[in-house]
């Protein structure tokens, strides 16, 4: 063992440097004769025996500091390497400090520097719990001008240079202080030595890292950077490789979110609702979507798939797929073809990628849907009374060629029937393909028993509640809800595209009566000129509602549509031959107008064979 003598060297403990005026004290050793060593058993075997143990405490010392220095390094190569799985740049920073106590240091903080020079806190680690409920108090935002100038942190970040400070007194407390609150805050933390390394971007400094020694008697010297140089190297590389990671998350989610239809079409009969979860984990942000839009003919056209690849790149690809598939679909090409289409387009811009796909047809008339995938999750089809079928799929992924092709499925929807489609992302959250699809059954099957309102969400929901998404989901229920006693009702907005709706919404009602072809078309044009004359006449540019009811009753099928104002009067002569086309087309057509706005009613007797009675 050795102790540090004034000198500043070390000598053997146990041994004392001679002092000159010993000389003739009694008792005093006196000087040998040059070239003799003592006699006796403190001689020169005593001697011997002193410096060989003198020696191997030197040697311990060093095997001390040599362990020591191994276990620094054994601990920075680790934290280095938790750091580079960071997808986050303060992930990166909470992850380092947490590594660093106690081993390195009592108190680690790291601090970030905004673009506009704020000076902020972001993690920190304290081997003794009173010092965390410490920092809280302390963990504000400064900027980076209204430190002193003698501040560590500020002198690191400024001199791009690690900053030292063997020793952590009062007068250094003094001077680091924004106040006296923060200075008795500073006090009790017992800081007594302390090291500063400036996190030096490639273009910028972006931030501070701050290791401290408080209680376990840890002394910091120029000698003690290295390890924490190379710790605020990696980190360094790590934020910024976070950063770069997390401004591509951001960009593929924002590209994510905006290929999502804002709203869903309004289908009469008909309750459709999607959900959409993205991966709770950033590094997992995929390609799902999902699209409804209605066809010219009226039909609603349904897509959903997954790009395989996670990041910016599978958000580019299903940026393409998706208007792709509307596009084939606007040519009436059918289900099979469209993916066709779509897959031969990705083949010939080269894609890497490759996407899963399922793409149908709804017919709101007969209730036909017609449907093709593309190494997709099998559809599923629930009944009112909780059976679920799963229904035929197939075909290659989507830019992968494959000589049989796709081809066409179509099943009939019964009122009160729930067709769901989903990504693989709602049946791989267990990692067993084969439980997921079994609970996913079990809990489409509750849905068709019970209906309720956004069925979507409610099966995502009760499949994901307590697990980790590693996958984006989407899924897309339509659910066929049964004509009822009262017929149907709808609120639209008097907008053009009101028109369509309520000529799909009779139609259907028309196809339950029983009417025939011609009996079918005179209510469709009749409705269609009604909705249209509210449009014109009841509102201004602001528009309004249009409350639709057609109902079965009394041997006859009815249609009222009213709005909430007030009609004004033709702009041109010439005008009003809709209400004598309406006429012609109905049974009976009636209008009444009043205060709170005009009901227009048109009745059409169910004189065909076919014709269903009305509903008790």
């Amino acid at each position: 063992m050795t102790t540090r003598a004034d000198s500043g060297r070390d000598a053997p403990t146990g041994l004392r440097a001679r002092d000159p005026d010993d000389a003739g004290r009694p008792g005093a050793p006196q000087p040998k004769a040059p070239g003799r060593p003592p006699a006796g058993p403190h001689g020169i075997e005593g001697q011997a025996l002193q410096e060989a143990e003198a020696a191997r405490d030197v040697a311990e010392a060093a095997r001390d500091v040599a362990e020591a220095a191994q276990v620094r390094l054994t601990l920075v190569a680790r934290a280095g390497a938790l750091i580079a799985e960071a997808r986050h740049p303060v992930e990166a920073l909470r992850r380092l400090v947490r590594s660093a106590v106690p081993a390195l240091a009592d108190i680690t903080v790291a601090y970030r520097l905004g673009e506009r020079g704020t000076l902020r806190p972001v993690a920190g680690a304290y081997a003794d719990p009173a010092h965390r409920r410490l920092a809280r108090a302390l963990q504000t935002s400064i900027p980076l001008d209204a430190l002193p100038g003698v501040h560590p942190v500020a002198e690191a970040i400024r001199t791009a240079r690690p900053v030292v400070l063997p020793s952590v007194g009062e007068a250094v407390l003094r001077a680091v202080a924004l106040d006296e609150a923060h200075l008795a805050a500073l006090r009790a933390f017992g800081l007594t030595s302390g090291v500063v390394l400036p996190l030096l971007g490639r273009e910028r400094v972006l931030g501070a890292l701050v290791f401290a020694a408080a209680g376990s008697g840890r002394r910091y010297g120029e000698a003690d950077l290295p390890p924490f140089e190379i710790l605020a190297r990696q980190c360094t590389a790590a934020v910024e490789q976070a950063a770069l990671f997390a401004r591509e998350h951001r960009i593929a989610a924002t590209m994510q979110r905006a290929s999502l239809p804002r709203d869903l079409p309004i289908v009469p009969g008909v309750e459709l609702s999607a959900s959409y979860r993205p991966a709770t984990r950033e590094a997992e942000v995929g390609g799902d979507w999902y699209d409804a839009f209605r066809l010219p003919d009226g039909r609603l056209a349904l897509s959903l798939g997954d790009v395989a690849g996670r990041g910016l790149r599978a958000a580019v690809a299903m940026g393409q797929v998706r208007p792709a598939l509307r596009a084939a679909a606007l040519e009436g090409a059918s289900p099979a073809a469209v993916l066709d289409r779509v897959s031969r387009l990705l083949q010939l811009d080269g894609q890497e990628e490759m996407a899963s796909a399922i793409f149908g047809i709804f017919d709101p008339v007969t209730l036909a849907f017609t449907y093709a995938t593309a190494g997709h999750p099998p559809p599923l089809l629930g009944r009112p009374d909780g059976r679920v079928e799963v229904l035929p799929h197939g075909g290659p992924p989507l830019g992968i060629w494959c000589a049989e092709g796709y081809a066409d499925t179509t099943v009939t929807l019964a009122p009160g029937a729930l067709l769901v489609l989903y990504t693989d992302g709602l049946v791989e959250a267990t990692r067993n393909l084969t439980e997921g699809l079994r609970r996913l059954m079990g809990v489409v099957g509750d849905q068709a028993r019970a209906p309720g309102g956004q069925a979507a969400a409610a099966i995502q929901h009760a499949l994901l509640r307590h697990e980790e998404a590693r996958d984006d989901v989407a899924v897309v229920v339509l659910r066929v809800q049964p004509i009822v006693p009262d017929g149907l009702r709808l609120t639209l907005p008097a907008r053009p595209s009101a028109v369509r709706i309520a000529r799909q919404a009779v139609s259907r009602l028309a196809a339950e009566a029983g009417l025939d072809r011609r009996q079918t078309l005179g209510v469709q044009v009749a409705v269609s000129e009604a909705v249209s004359n509210i449009i014109e006449h009841a509102y201004g540019p602001a528009g309004g509602p249009i409350h639709l009811h057609a109902f079965l009753a009394e041997g006859r099928l009815t249609v009222e549509v009213r709005d909430v104002g007030r009609w004004r009067t033709p702009r041109e002569e010439g005008r009003g031959r809709g209400l004598a086309l309406m006429r012609a087309l109905a049974d009976r057509v009636t209008i009444e107008r009043g205060e709170t706005g005009t009901t227009v009613r048109v009745d059409i007797a169910l004189r065909c064979a076919g014709a269903r009675p009305a509903a008790p």
